[in-house]
């Protein structure tokens, strides 16, 4: 009996003592935390102001939660404000709405783009809505949707940004540049997608490395083993050129011969074909290579050598740049460079908001990939 009443109280005693050091640990936990949460109540906006050189004023604005009062200060000064905060300790208060509106805006893509403006508007509508912004996207680049856009929401205190492609018809160039005039007088952030802009162009853009896609290609093509090579282009658009460019210096450095044809339209394809039937030797046994710089010229050529009877993936190895379903579903599928307009889509819209909070970006190019497919592959 004495001995179960002596292992009552130790087991009591642990039982105890267990219980203080759970009471403990919880005391130094909520102690800790209120410390933290307290944390930015030690510095204050004079503090913040004495060591950035600005007044109260402007940091309190340049602070603010509330991005209209941000965007009245300089996106440089926010930034320099913001920084001498941090290494002072401030960290933003939490609002109760986390998804709080950066402020409008405008998307502007050619009503022609196809693949490319469905999965760039996937990835620009992805990034909005996680950031609770509302987007207004027009498919069309041209004065009438540059103007309509500044009109309805650009001429109010509403914060303003847009993702936009340059005008590829010429009479839209004034409208686009008297709307980004009105953007950089409001310091309102401005990213172009795509390559058509030209390279000096004072704007942040999103753009395809067009270049090493087409390195990609004559890459690909320099192991084929194929006894001619044709390089086929369009123009002489810079982007479109870069292109031939990259798979002419892939090729150079294998020291494969090629032949380069460059048409005057898109879709001359006539006297692309003709061209190809005088320099080529059909009845040699190597392969012949085709490196197309479009999607649809590519799709024309692969049907031409299938009513020729020329095996695709055997006798014509063909290299698309561009990438879709299509390419996908022809038979044999045609190999391909695929441009990442997702990736561009969301990429130019984090950059913009970055810009709408205050943040500098630059300008940043996206590498494509190789997609290889039947038509680069021996078929039995």
């Amino acid at each position: 009996m004495f001995f179960n009443e002596k292992c009552a109280f130790i087991y009591k005693k642990s039982f105890f003592v267990e219980k203080l050091q759970y009471f403990l640990e919880i005391c130094i936990f909520v102690c800790y935390n209120i410390l933290i949460m307290n944390r930015n109540k030690h510095i204050t906006l004079q503090e913040i102001a004495d060591a950035s050189g600005f007044s109260v004023a402007v940091v309190s604005r340049a602070l603010s939660s509330d991005i209209l009062q941000n965007r009245t200060v300089a996106a440089e000064t926010a930034a320099n404000i913001v920084a001498v905060a941090r290494k002072l300790g401030w960290m933003p208060r939490r609002s109760a709405n986390k998804k709080r509106s950066l402020g409008a805006v405008g998307v502007f893509v050619p009503g022609s783009s196809g693949v490319l403006g469905q999965e760039m508007l996937e990835a620009v509508n992805y990034v909005a809505r996680k950031s609770d912004t509302p987007i207004y996207c027009y498919n069309s680049v041209d004065g009438e949707s540059f103007r309509q856009f500044w009109d309805n929401h650009g001429s109010n205190s509403r914060s303003v940004g847009a993702v936009s492609y340059y005008p590829a018809d010429p009479r839209g160039e004034p409208a686009f540049m008297e709307m980004y005039e009105k953007f950089r007088k409001r310091e309102a952030p401005l990213v172009i997608v795509h390559n058509n802009a030209p390279d000096d162009f004072p704007a942040v853009s999103v753009k395809i490395d067009n270049f090493y896609g087409g390195k990609l290609a004559g890459e690909h093509l320099a192991q084929l083993g194929c006894r001619e090579n044709f390089l086929l282009g369009f123009g002489y658009t810079s982007y479109r050129y870069e292109r031939l460019l990259g798979c002419c210096e892939a090729l150079n450095t294998h020291r494969v011969l090629y032949n380069t044809i460059v048409r005057k339209a898109e879709f001359d394809t006539e006297g692309l074909i003709g061209q190809i039937e005088r320099l080529t030797d059909w009845s040699s046994p190597e392969p012949v290579g085709v490196f197309v710089d479009g999607m649809y010229s590519a799709l024309t050529l692969h049907n031409y050598f299938q009513s020729r009877g020329l095996v695709i993936g055997k006798k014509i190895k063909l290299i698309s740049y561009d990438d879709s379903i299509w390419m996908e579903c022809a038979y044999p599928a045609i190999t391909a460079i695929r441009q990442p307009f997702y990736q561009m889509g969301e990429l130019a819209m984090k950059k913009l908001f970055n810009m709408m909070r205050g943040y500098k970006e630059t300008t940043e190019y996206i590498k494509p990939e190789l997609i290889v497919r039947a038509s680069t592959r021996s078929q039995n």
